[in-house]
């Protein structure tokens, strides 16, 4: 073992001397992968709380260890996408609510700075596999209870938008409590496609922290098993697409790995070709796929929304409506905007569309041009660098943004944290990654039996 190839050793929390960063990165992660469990068990107020810890705990961090240099890592565009929400102040259609969204804002970009400024990508990866594995095994102890104890749905102690004691739809419940019977999986959070979203992105994380040999073979086992087991039960369609696109991502990353600039980009292209021939076929047998997967060709009732936000924007198509982040049910023009099968609807189900709802034209383009910025970056990174530590960042940012297009999680709590993360981080010197080792990727996984060619 040499000094090119010797391992960087873990920080943990009773080791190093920034241990509060380590304690603060634990909590403010485990808090934006299970906002919704916070918000249920213990309301708005507490909730708030518990935001401004890590806020202002990040914030003092940065100070105190000199941090501040981490704003010059910032883009243009994400400058300028924070700015808008600021300025769609002076033309939203609900102040409040756009004052409070910008403070949320604040508040988790602020995280995401703080945690690209004190960690390393190999300390991010272990520390965002141990928040998603309580997660995980959290949810799955919740579920168990309902099923096991309560025998049914199980109520929100806070949260609830219905009058009187009992919800009028199921889906006012915190979990139905039905697994054991063949319903879906919701977790702590209390809602299956974002619980979904988690275990795509944890079995992401655990295969690469099993690959780096991070942790024992057990811990890897039983988190892989966890991992998998709450994606299948939580049926969700978009969180499979997902999960689809980020092994095509790791196949194309190996294959394209160690070789020249022109072999590389025929990779790219037949990949390219590949996707939008199968998007194609989708689109064309979109009633048999979906129902193959048990799901309506509309991804239950996607079409509706999508049509409904459409109509909003073609009203304020270049200013937006005005930042609001998460749709409050009093905020017009949401106010019973979608209503299907008796249930309301409080978001756009595509993230993209959310910003050119809330912000306009402007903020829809910023929004995708950090998108392909970062998304090149991350590419080059997970590509070039021989080590599979620097998968992760690239795999993980496939999934958020597939999933994002059906969902509109990137603009709040988790979402943007990692959007954020992902894009600050990707611009970090190229001096700051660990040394390459002499083989590469493929060649590695040749030599531990896990690749034949």
């Amino acid at each position: 073992m040499n000094a090119l190839t010797q391992p960087i050793d873990i920080i943990t929390a009773r080791q190093n001397p920034r241990r509060w960063a380590t304690w603060l990165a634990y909590f403010g992660f485990f808090k934006v992968m299970a906002s919704e469990a916070f918000l249920y068990l213990i309301g708005w107020q507490a909730w708030t709380v518990l935001s401004a810890i890590y806020f202002f705990g990040a914030v003092w961090l940065l100070v105190k260890e000199r941090r501040r240099d981490v704003l010059s890592q910032m883009p243009w565009a994400l400058r300028a996408l924070l700015l808008l929400m600021l300025l769609s102040l002076g033309w939203t259609n609900y102040p409040m609510y756009t004052g409070m969204g910008i403070l949320g804002q604040l508040t988790n970009t602020t995280f995401a700075l703080f945690l690209v400024a004190f960690f390393s990508w190999r300390e991010l990866l272990k520390i965002l596999a141990g928040v998603l594995r309580w997660v995980l095994w959290a949810s799955l102890a919740f579920e168990l209870a309902a099923a096991l104890f309560v025998h049914g749905p199980v109520q929100r102690i806070f949260g609830r938008h219905y009058p009187g004691p009992l919800p009028a739809n199921r889906a006012d419940y915190w979990v139905q409590g039905d697994i054991l019977s063949g319903g879906r999986f919701q977790g702590i959070l209390g809602n299956a496609n974002l619980v979904a979203n988690v275990a795509i992105l944890a079995i992401v994380v655990f295969a690469i922290e099993w690959s780096l040999r991070e942790v024992k073979l057990a811990l890897s086992l039983t988190s892989m098993a966890s991992a998998l087991a709450v994606f299948v039960l939580c049926q969700s369609g978009g969180a499979a697409f997902a999960l689809l696109a980020m092994a095509l991502t790791a196949v194309v990353v190996f294959l394209a790995e160690g070789h020249d600039r022109d072999t590389r980009h025929r990779y790219y292209r037949n990949a390219l070709a590949s996707v939008g021939a199968a998007s194609l076929v989708v689109l064309l047998f979109r009633r048999q796929v979906f129902g193959f997967i048990g799901k309506s060709p509309d991804m239950t009732g996607r079409s509706k929304i999508w049509k409904a936000v459409q109509a909003l924007i073609d009203q304020r198509p270049v200013q937006g409506w005005g930042w609001i982040s998460s749709w409050m049910p009093d905020a017009k023009p949401f106010t019973n905007l979608i209503v299907l099968k008796g249930v309301h609807y409080y978001s756009a189900h595509n993230s993209f569309l959310e910003f050119w709802l809330q912000i306009g034209i402007v903020g829809f383009g910023l929004a995708i041009a950090l998108v392909i910025l970062t998304f090149v970056r991350l590419w080059r990174i997970g590509v070039r660098h021989t080590s599979k530590l620097y998968l992760w960042p690239v795999l993980v940012f496939v999934g958020l943004i597939v999933h994002n297009l059906i969902e509109s999680r990137l603009l709040i709590e988790n979402g943007w944290v990692l959007f954020v993360l992902f894009i600050v981080k990707a611009n970090d010197p190229i001096d700051s990654l660990e040394p390459m080792g002499v083989p590469s990727k493929r060649v590695q996984r040749r030599q531990q039996g896990k690749l034949k060619v």
